[in-house]
Formats: structure tokens, sequence, C-alpha cells
């Protein structure tokens, strides 16, 4: 998949930025008082891990082999997983949870029973383990690839330490430090230097090879 130069950074270094703000104020507890922001925010976040799948779609085609194939493939599970995750749990518990106070009292126990239900639900839980860690494998198994492929092997530390860091969760802190983390790796990998392919030259062909050719 090639995009055009800018599209692309907008794409790779846009998507982990804003992502990074919006979970600078991802609410560690939903609460009466966050539950509309908690609404809101999942809503914005639905798109935006999409663009993160495909963020890493394109950055695995950067590599070669198994290494693209396996990357692509994690990508499109944490797009589809994880997203679905997001919505179910986030939109929908914020949404319980911004209705209970309108709610006959008789049924505000039954509205909580429903939250702590999507929260810890076995199907729900495994979604979300699905999209977690297709995210990590994606990310591992890309820059190793990257690696391979002879890419400074400063910021793809630096990109799986951010991964890791959004892997194990989202919200604040950890997920706006992994954000910003991809985010400066990401940077480093598209804008600094490139390590350039060796050339074979004439003078490094060995001398049957010239003689062959001849």
């Amino acid at each position: 998949m090639t995009l055009p130069r800018p599209l692309r950074l907008l794409l790779l270094l846009g998507t982990p930025l804003v992502t990074g703000s919006l979970e600078f104020f991802h609410p560690t507890f939903l609460t009466a008082a966050s539950a509309q922001w908690w609404v809101t925010l999942h809503v914005l976040q639905l798109p935006l891990f999409g663009l993160l799948g495909l963020g890493l779609y394109v950055l695995a085609g950067d590599t070669d082999g198994w290494w693209r194939v396996v990357g692509r493939l994690a990508a499109g599970v944490f797009a589809v997983f994880y997203g679905a995750f997001d919505s179910i749990v986030g939109i929908s518990t914020g949404s319980v949870q911004v209705a209970k106070p309108t709610l006959d009292p008789a049924l505000r126990d039954g509205a909580e029973a429903a939250i702590q239900i999507l929260f810890h639900g076995v199907g729900n839980h495994l979604i979300a383990e699905t999209g977690r860690y297709a995210w990590l494998v994606g990310v591992v198994v890309i820059a190793a690839g990257l690696a391979r492929a002879g890419r400074a092997r400063t910021p793809l530390v630096l990109l799986v330490a951010g991964a890791a860091s959004f892997w194990y969760t989202h919200e604040v802190p950890s997920g706006f430090i992994g954000m910003y983390l991809c985010f400066l790796a990401l940077v480093w990998l598209e804008c600094g230097p490139r390590r350039r392919p060796v050339v074979k030259t004439a003078e490094a062909i060995p001398e049957r090879e010239t003689i062959a050719a001849r």
C-alpha cells in the first residue's frame, strides 16, 4: 500500500500524536462526573484505533516476506478486535452511567450490575485480549522486520517500548506515554537518516566473476 508522502506522514505521525493527547485525559474510573466525557472519548477513539491499525499495515510495507504478512495480519486483527472492544465497553458503559441518575431508584442497582457485566464479561475480555496481543505482536514483528532491513535500532526499541506501554492499558498514564513514545520513534524512522543499501561495485566483484562475464 503506497501512500503519497504527506498522507503517509499524516497517518503515521498524526495518529499516535492525537491518540496520545486524548489518552492524557482518559478518566481512570467511570463516575457520574466523568460519564459524558467517557462516552465522547470512546467515540473519538473508535476511528483512531482503526487508523493505528492502518498505520501498522502501511509500516509493514517497509518489510518483506513473512515479516510483512504477519505484521499486516496482526494490524488487521488489532483494528477489528480492539476497536470493537473499546466501542462495546467504553460507549455502552458510559451511556448507562449517564442514564443512571434519570432512572427509577429501584433500577439503579441493575444499571450498575450491567456496567460491571460489560466491563468484566468473558466475551468482552476475549475480544479485548485478542486486540491487545495483536497490537503487541504486530509492532514487534514489524520492528524486527525493519531491523532486518537495516533500519536504525534505537527508534525501533522506542517503538516497541511505546507499544508495550499502550498494550498494558490505554488509560492514563500508560496510554499517552506509549503513544508519545511511538510518535517519537516514528518521527525518527520517517524523518531521520536511513541506512543506505550496500551497492556492489565493479571493484568488489571477484575476478573469476569478471572473467566469466566476458
